[in-house]
């Protein structure tokens, strides 16, 4: 499936609020997200992409690392791939955003790193910063795109947002404390991120680490908000929506990924999305769309 740029999906959450994807040509291509009045809680989840949004109007409770961070107008919410968070709207009318999706490979050419390994050690130090220039560099970009959302947007205003966004990235490997316990949650953790169907045993993740089963999974629980089978599955789900993208059925996707049967898989997603897998593979597939 290839993306078209302006090519838009809309997508209708549960309790309320719609969020409109779109393509744009931003970086040669990067997909935008436009959110309004949502009042929808996302549980613990995982994305397999970068979230840089700018929240409009209302608020939102961000948890991330085991703590709760406030995201009001004018906030900038940062999350990287595979980073369990919950979101949590806390404001009667819902919460408006824009926000950029882009995945690994698209990061570098927001960033100008060519190197795909250097790209994958980075990541945002903090879920929610008031950062004033980096707000209104990406207001800027945000108004451009909805006007022309097919017109090329190059420098210097992607070049404020690379600049903008730098200051709040960092290498995880060189700045996290090189703990025994914070070792082993980043092994077990790369383990079940190469797991598709079933997870790998608490014995095998627990091998070499020097933990019991039982103490790893407390210790992953406190780094990552998550006990692993919970995060396995989240990864699970973050893995379905590229197969949806690429547009396999939903039989096929339950099936490849391992979950017990499709309605299972229709559970799980619905309450991590707000929103059916059947929905969102047609909004998806209306942004990614085959051009022959």
């Amino acid at each position: 499936m290839a993306s078209k740029v302006g090519a838009t999906g809309t997508l209708r959450l549960e309790p309320g609020g719609i969020a409109t994807l779109r393509w744009t040509s931003a970086w040669h291509g990067v997909l935008m997200m436009e959110a309004h009045d949502l009042q929808a809680a996302h549980p613990m989840h995982v994305h397999d992409y970068y979230t840089i949004a700018l929240v409009d109007r209302g608020e939102a409770d961000i948890q991330v690392r085991g703590e709760t961070f406030r995201a009001g107008p004018g906030s900038v919410i940062l999350v990287s791939p595979w980073e369990a968070h919950q979101e949590q709207n806390v404001s009667p009318g819902g919460l408006t955003l824009q926000a950029l999706h882009p995945a690994l490979g698209t990061m570098g050419r927001v960033l100008g790193v060519k190197n795909a390994c250097f790209v994958e050690r980075l990541a945002f130090d903090c879920p929610v910063v008031q950062d004033g220039a980096l707000a209104a560099h990406l207001a800027d970009l945000f108004e451009r795109l909805a006007k022309s959302p097919g017109a090329l947007v190059e420098s210097p205003v992607t070049d404020d947002v690379r600049k903008s966004l730098l200051r709040h990235l960092r290498l995880t490997d060189e700045t996290r404390p090189a703990l025994r316990s914070l070792r082993a949650v980043d092994a077990a953790r790369a383990r079940i991120l190469h797991g598709i169907r079933q997870m790998p045993s608490m014995a095998v993740l627990a091998a070499g680490s020097g933990m019991s089963r039982y103490h790893l999974s407390r210790v992953f629980r406190d780094v990552t908000g998550l006990p692993p089978y919970a995060y396995f599955e989240q990864v699970r789900l973050a893995r379905a929506n590229v197969l949806l993208r690429q547009g396999f059925a939903l039989s096929e996707v339950a099936m490849a990924l391992g979950f017990s049967d499709q309605s299972h898989f229709h559970r799980q997603f619905r309450a991590r999305a707000a929103t059916t897998p059947g929905r969102y593979a047609r909004a998806l597939r209306a942004v990614f769309c085959n051009n022959g």
